[in-house]
């Protein structure tokens, strides 16, 4: 039987077999070790491996061309596909096995579904068996009896050497046989030289462990959610992605600035935990300020609240304060001024765990950044103290300083603060600048500016450095694990990012004050404005048949907590982010910190289709909102594109470089999600089809000026180009990355977009370049020519082939300076640069449609090059992904298509 693609005739087979009826499972068996092993193999099912590349539209067209629909996903890409009817297995196999041929750079595995008898369990029934033959077998009579049975030898691998030795094989059975590995290896088993023969059967694998080992990562939805009890998969910060560049380095030290801690923390007063808190190396535990810094032993950091609840002088006993009279100096931050914990323990405890719970520990959960040093200042409400603590933070290596708390509505803070916020983000880390993270309101109130009746408030704070203002503050409002704004958090101009808390399904897991005194025995009660209830210590639902809700239960660890809420949590996620930066590139400065927390934000609740949400501004990325100030800032934050931008080459970074071509005006150069993901809740689609940073000014009459600043290229109509005449095209290209690229190749290629009866050939097959690619159209729905075999081993040379995408010529760009979305809403400072290439369409084919497309490519060389890394340097025939542009665009941003049509 000829082959063909799945669209024109697995698709239809499989429907039109399915009336032939079957039952929906058989039963089987294979032998395992002389024992009969009962499977039911589904004849109504397909089982699919998808490998992470293949984003979910493609995958839901993949099961559309089977004839079939996704209803079941499992861990690492293992997907179920159930088919409309069942047909006879022998048939299915067939079918299944066109598909293997078709889709095999689209797919890892696929394959009938099986399971064992007792309970479904799905797994997938590959064509290849693992047969081991007995000591001393001869390896030719293998050889005769693989070729009598028409077997395929996969792999071969002896082991042990003359009458000791024995031979495995990976087998694959032939694609016209009417057995398939369940037959097949019953069949081998039976065979005297063949110790034992079983199927290769692909599983689900569920990690029995977390990247941390903590047993309430599972809960830690805001580090990597996979949609875990209800949420929205991928709302998340995408820390998980970050580890894999750096967990943090314990140089970097995030100070928080709260109302008290629990400093005897199980989570950081273990012996493997002796480097979590910062430690001032400068200072002895001896009654004396050993450093001079005006501080009497402060080892850990300090507490103003003891400082002033105590006078050190005339105490009637030094125990009144601790046990050890020896241990006891006033401001200590490893002492409670009451001899024991507070209420107020419970808050910096639980913002603490947030931003560097270790992990790896086996206790609760795990932070942002692991790997850093906390420094724990205890604040007061009074002033003096509040600019003490930002002044001790800067004086002493806080690279980042949380504030989880604010001003109440109506109140600011005088100067005596404000320089000593603006003097800590200007002047801190030895020049570098302090990177502070504040929390905005929980109400849903404009938080900034005039609402609190002056400009000093600490959310728009400023310092100048020469004629540009920076933010001093990074100002952090809410979002939920259903990727949306939290209705009961800040908003306002002075907004930068959201970050998660509650507000959707789960709340915040960290830890809690130990014992029983902490959140995690509020047993209902709300914690913060909209923060519903937290779970119950002794919850249970009947609305699971167990009795038992997964929801309502708080850890049975009472030094841990689900339940934190608040843009308190929100806060020291953001400060664990620029932590992880900085321990990728500790050089940056603190503006170049929060361009890059801003710049990277994933743009989440977007809502065109309500017209409501967040309303990006299409220029600059930042949210225009609900007209009383922005309500989503740059968007949700995104750890992973953060840290990858700063990080090394070396590391998996982009050695400060990220040079960017938009997609469509939502597409700012994030790679993590697909440009063609819309970030709602549920996901949504966006064409990448609409380049924004690709414009046409139709020739004759062409603009008075050329642009040359992004401000110039956003002013400039975009025209369709005039056939037979010049026209310019011009692309304008950015870089996210603090690093100055220093030279930047552009390409721009453009293609008329083809009719699907050109790509069908003989019996289906349209041979581009003696590549046979059957009815790839109707899969993709685009008619975009494929790139020839050696376009990217010859970039940025032409490729031998330009039947189809013909080139328009390579411009080179110099020193291109960071010009992202924060960059961009300031236009003195937009550092994006513009290309120009002519384009004179002069071809008439009345039979083609009128519809074309340019293709416009940037590589900045070294860790920022396109498609991914030019990975065609070994020759030869491309991965199929790479030749199409449908497939490659969407995911790398040094890529990008536009769509047009011609005007007569």
């Amino acid at each position: 039987m000829t082959r063909r693609w799945l669209v024109a005739a697995v698709g239809a087979t499989l429907l039109a077999a399915g009336a032939a009826g079957a039952f929906a499972a058989e039963t089987d068996f294979f032998v395992d070790d002389a024992d009969s092993v009962s499977l039911h193999v589904f004849v109504d099912r397909i089982g699919i491996v998808f490998p992470e590349r293949v984003a979910d539209p493609e995958r839901q067209m993949i099961a559309s061309a089977l004839g079939g629909t996704i209803t079941e996903e499992f861990p690492e890409g293992f997907t179920v596909l159930s088919l409309p009817d069942s047909m006879p297995r022998v048939e299915l196999n067939l079918r299944v096995r066109e598909a293997r041929d078709s889709l095999q750079h689209f797919v890892t595995s696929i394959g009938l579904i099986v399971s064992g008898t007792d309970r479904y369990s799905p797994m997938i029934l590959t064509d290849r068996f693992l047969v081991t033959t007995r000591p001393g077998t001869l390896e030719a009579r293998m050889d005769s009896l693989n070729a009598h049975t028409g077997m395929i030898v996969r792999r071969r691998t002896r082991r042990g050497v003359g009458q000791d030795q024995v031979i495995r094989y990976l087998l694959e059975v032939h694609p016209d046989s009417s057995v398939d590995a369940i037959g097949a290896s019953r069949q081998y088993a039976r065979a005297r030289m063949v110790d034992y023969a079983t199927p290769d059967f692909v599983h689900v694998i569920y990690a029995r462990s977390d990247p941390t080992g903590e047993p309430m990562y599972a809960r830690q939805w805001h580090l990597s959610n996979s949609g875990q009890f209800g949420g929205t998969p991928d709302a998340d910060i995408d820390a998980n992605r970050a580890w894999d560049i750096t967990m943090g380095s314990d140089d970097v030290v995030v100070a928080i600035i709260d109302g008290g801690y629990d400093v005897g923390h199980e989570e950081w007063n273990t012996e493997a935990e002796a480097s979590l808190l910062w430690t001032n190396n400068g200072e002895t535990c001896d009654g004396a300020d050993t450093d001079g810094n005006g501080y009497v032993d402060d080892i850990h950091g300090w507490d103003y609240y003891q400082e002033n609840c105590l006078e050190c002088e005339g105490l009637e006993s030094e125990a009144d304060c601790s046990s050890d009279p020896n241990e006891f100096r006033c401001g200590n931050i490893s002492l409670s001024c009451e001899g024991g914990m507070s209420q107020d323990d419970m808050h910096g405890t639980a913002v603490a765990g947030i931003v560097g719970a270790k992990g790896d520990n086996g206790l609760g959960g795990t932070g942002v950044a692991p790997g850093v040093s906390l420094m724990l200042l205890r604040r007061t409400t009074s002033e003096s103290d509040i600019a003490a603590a930002f002044d001790y933070a800067a004086d002493n290596g806080a690279s980042v300083i949380n504030c989880s708390w604010n001003l109440a509505v109506g109140q600011y803070f005088t100067n005596t603060v404000v320089q000593r916020i603006e003097s800590a983000a200007e002047s801190g880390r030895d020049g570098k600048g302090c990177i502070i993270v504040v929390a905005m309101t929980n109400d849903d109130v404009n938080d900034c500016g005039e609402v609190r009746g002056s400009e000093r408030n600490i959310l728009n704070v400023t310092w100048s450095e020469g004629a540009v203002d920076h933010d001093a503050v990074i100002a952090v409002s809410a979002s939920n694990d259903l990727d949306q704004k939290v209705d009961c958090a800040g908003h306002g101009d002075c907004i930068d990012v959201l970050a998660p808390t509650n507000g959707g399904v789960l709340r915040i897991a960290t830890t809690d004050q130990s014992g029983e005194n902490g959140y995690n025995d509020l047993g209902g009660a709300p914690t913060a404005a909209c923060g519903g209830d937290c779970p119950d210590p002794e919850g249970e639902t009947t609305s699971d048949p167990s009795g038992f809700d997964p929801l309502a239960r708080e850890p049975e660890n009472v030094n841990y907590t689900y339940c934190f809420t608040g843009t308190s949590a929100a806060a020291p996620m953001v400060s664990g982010i620029a932590a992880l930066v900085l321990s990728a590139d500790p050089e940056l400065t603190q503006p170049q910190v929060l361009n890059l927390i801003r710049d990277t934000a994933d743009k989440i609740d977007d809502a065109p289709e309500e017209g409501v949400g967040a309303d990006y501004d299409p220029a600059t990325g930042f949210s225009a909102g609900s007209g009383d100030g922005s309500t989503h800032g740059w968007g949700r934050v995104n750890a992973y594109e953060a840290v990858r931008i700063a990080a090394s080459a070396s590391s998996g970074g982009q050695d400060g470089v990220d040079v960017f071509l938009r997609d469509n005006e939502l597409d700012w150069g994030n790679t993590e999600q697909r440009s063609c993901v819309r970030m709602e809740s549920p996901r949504g689609y966006i064409s990448w089809r609409h380049s924004v940073d690709v414009k046409v000014d139709a020739g004759p009459d062409y603009a008075s000026s050329e642009p040359t600043t992004s401000a110039e290229f956003d002013a400039l109509e975009d025209e369709a180009p005039q056939r037979g005449e010049t026209n310019r095209v011009y692309v304008r290209v950015r870089n996210r990355g603090p690093v100055t690229a220093s030279s930047v190749v552009v390409k721009l290629h453009w293609a008329r977009l083809l009719p699907p009866a050109w790509w069908l050939g003989p019996s289906g097959t349209f041979v581009y370049w003696r590549w046979p690619i059957r009815h790839l159209v109707p899969l993709f729905k685009s008619q975009f020519p494929l790139l020839p075999p050696d376009f990217w081993s010859q970039f940025p040379s032409d490729a031998s082939k330009q039947d189809f995408w013909a080139s328009l010529g390579t411009t080179t760009i110099t020193d291109l300076v960071n010009s992202g979305s924060s960059a961009a809403r300031t236009s003195t400072t937009d550092g994006a640069q513009i290309a120009r290439f002519e384009f004179t369409p002069s071809d008439e084919t009345p039979l083609l449609a009128n519809r074309f497309a340019f293709l416009a490519i940037v590589d900045a060389g070294g860790a920022d090059r396109p498609a991914p890394k030019l990975r065609a340097e070994a020759g030869g025939l491309l991965p199929f992904t790479d030749i199409l542009v449908d497939v490659v665009t969407p995911g790398d941003n040094n890529i990008t298509l536009k769509e047009f049509s011609l005007q007569e």
